[in-house]
């Protein structure tokens, strides 16, 4: 064999591998939105759901496609395992913060989001008044209205957006190194009386100024934190607050919260089986008890019966995910 032969062979060989299941080129716009379309319909959502789900997801492809990338989500696998949590932390993409208010008496919130047809407009203030009437019915909870759950994995507590917006600020300063920076979660002020007191789930106005003296937060963030968070949840283009559109906070910052398990759970971020599944969801939900759960606990995305426990709602939450990420599993290979 000469030279051209073995050089070509090498090639060959090496593209092979590249391409191989897994590992992957890079996602497109169109990859995406297909892969996403292919598993919402093997999830067995309805038709209607589907559309729904589709034209809420629309505006957030731009961004994804280039945080994958960013954030160095590169193989399908991971890929597949990210978007699984999405689909279930958000009703498939819709609901880009935590619901408090009754389904009964609350606008439709399907509807505020994305219309039931291809192009519809999106009502995003009947959005944002829809959260408005709701952050008295949240207020009681610990994270309080303005953090709560939000993004596509729904990040919350006052440390945790605090966290995100610091890893914003040094990203445009150009001195994040997004694969080696630890995430920064822990912040402190001091009270009246000099001792250092360690910010929590939730930030009082006050707590935002005094923050605010040492580390730099949006503006409209610390004169009114439920009005800013709100707007920032709007998964619609020309949103947001100043310094920040609302789909770069929706993405963005699940991605930020995403190296958490490609830290902590590096070889599940990459894995196919469900106790993969088990562990990344342990990552975003936070339940420790997903360390039981495997395949044998699941029926269709739902606990099969020999669980014995239908009703559990941390069992039902990993049965789903676990039926997303293989649906969208096979939709990256199969698309690609």
């Amino acid at each position: 064999m000469d030279g051209p032969q073995i050089l070509k062979l090498f090639l060959v060989l090496f593209l092979c591998c590249w391409m191989s299941p897994g590992m992957g080129a890079d996602t497109s716009a169109k990859s995406l939105r297909e892969v996403v379309s292919c598993a919402l319909e093997r999830s067995g959502v309805t038709p209607e759901r589907k559309i729904i789900s589709l034209a809420a997801f629309e505006d957030l492809i731009p961004r994804l496609v280039r945080g994958f990338d960013h954030y160095q989500l590169t193989s399908r696998t991971q890929k597949a395992h990210f978007l699984a949590q999405a689909m279930h932390e958000t009703y498939h993409f819709t609901a880009m913060v935590r619901r408090a208010f009754d389904r009964r008496s609350r606008p439709p919130w399907d509807r505020a989001l994305a219309g039931l047809l291809p192009g519809s407009a999106r009502q995003c203030d009947s959005y944002l008044e829809a959260l408005e009437n709701d952050r008295d019915n949240y207020r009681n909870w610990i994270t309080g209205s303005a953090f709560r759950p939000r993004g596509l994995l729904q990040v919350e507590g006052c440390a945790n957006y605090l966290g995100f917006f610091h890893h914003k600020n040094l990203e445009r300063e150009g001195t994040e190194d997004v694969a080696q920076k630890k995430m920064r979660t822990s912040f402190h002020y001091r009270d009246e009386g000099g001792q250092k007191i360690k910010v929590g789930h939730s930030c009082s106005p006050r707590v935002l100024e005094e923050l605010s003296r040492n580390f730099p937060l949006p503006e409209v963030l610390v004169e009114n934190a439920e009005m800013a968070m709100d707007e920032l949840s709007l998964p619609c283009q020309g949103r947001g607050i100043e310094g920040m559109e609302s789909v770069e906070f929706l993405v963005d910052s699940a991605l930020w919260f995403w190296r958490r398990c490609q830290k902590k759970f590096p070889r599940s971020v990459e894995g196919t089986g469900s106790r993969s599944v088990a562990f990344v969801s342990k990552c975003i939900q936070g339940n420790p008890r997903h360390d039981r759960f495997d395949a044998s606990w699941c029926h269709n995305g739902n606990p099969s019966a020999v669980s014995g426990s239908r009703g559990d709602t941390v069992l039902i939450g990993y049965c789903r995910r676990l039926h997303y990420f293989q649906a969208l599993h096979h939709c990256f290979e199969s698309v690609h």
